[in-house]
This record gives C-alpha cells, structure tokens and sequence, in this order.
C-alpha cells in the first residue's frame, strides 16, 4: 500500500492506495488527436479501471471538453477510513482518474478539491 494521504476541501482524509499510470493516448500511433480519440482514450481508461477494481465505483477527476488530453493518465484507488455516508460502514473508496503532464505523482495534476466524496465514494466494512 502506498499510504499517500490527501485531505479533500471539507476535512476528509483519503488515501492512495495504490494507482496505475500510462500515457493518455498509449494506442495511438501517429496521426492527429481529434475529439474523438480523445473520447476512446478516456473510454479506454474507465475500462482499465473497472478490471483493475471491479465493483469500485469510478470517477474522471476533470471533465475534458478540450480536444488534447495532458501527456499522462492516473488511475487510482483511495480509501478514506471513514464511511462516505452509511454510519454503520467502516470506511469508503473511490476509484479516480484523472490527467497530467509528468509521470510523477503530482499533486498539482491532481485537483481533489473538485471531488465531493459522498456523492461517489462506496462504503464499505473491512
């Protein structure tokens, strides 16, 4: 597990538990990106996704309405070790995706701010 700890806008820890990186458009060999290349790759990285953690709920970070996506896709599992909205559940997760422009995890790339948690998390019991 890797352990790194973000805190959203209203408090909430969460943490990466693990993530998966690739560049945003890995199968496109050459030609220009349209719209929509840009729609398939983003398709093509909800799919990875839901097989690395199927049953997880998943959410693209920014929406993307500009035709060149960043350089770099992120897809990562956060826990948060408190239940989004069920008391009874001991904590959540959320799968998130999201765009940048270097390889490393940083934390400009990704704007957690935006997310509000318990409308996508899942709770859950260990």
């Amino acid at each position: 597990m890797l352990n790194i700890k973000y805190t959203l806008s209203d408090g909430r820890i969460i943490i990466l538990s693990s993530y998966h990186a690739s560049a945003s458009y890995e199968n496109l060999l050459e030609g220009e990106v349209t719209l929509e290349i840009t729609k398939r790759a983003i398709d093509q990285k909800k799919c990875v996704a839901e097989k690395l953690w199927p049953g997880e709920p998943v959410f693209l970070l920014n929406n993307y309405n500009s035709e060149v996506l960043p350089e770099v896709s992120f897809i990562g599992k956060f826990i948060s070790p408190d239940s989004a909205v069920d008391p009874n559940k001991m904590a959540s997760s959320l799968v998130i995706i999201w765009f940048g422009n270097s390889a490393l995890l940083e934390s400009e790339s990704l704007n957690i701010n935006a997310l509000n948690w318990a409308d996508d998390a899942r709770d859950f019991n260990w």
